[in-house]
């Protein structure tokens, strides 16, 4: 199995890309979507995500 990284952007296509790119992936695959809309300004929320984006194998912006 192979662990995605999927952050999210308002100007990336929304949610039809976002479910259109976790259904090509397919369901036996490891995901997490991270929505930077929703991070706000908490540096710890933007801390996590960094340590995220680093320890992942695979990571796609959209």
């Amino acid at each position: 199995m192979v662990e995605y990284l999927v952050i999210k952007t308002s100007f990336g296509g929304g949610d039809s890309h976002t479910q259109q790119l976790l259904s090509a992936l397919g369901e036996d695959q490891s995901i997490t979507v991270v929505d930077l809309d929703s991070l706000g300004e908490a540096d710890e929320s933007w801390d996590q995500l960094v340590v995220q984006i680093v320890g992942s194998k695979r990571c796609i912006c959209l």
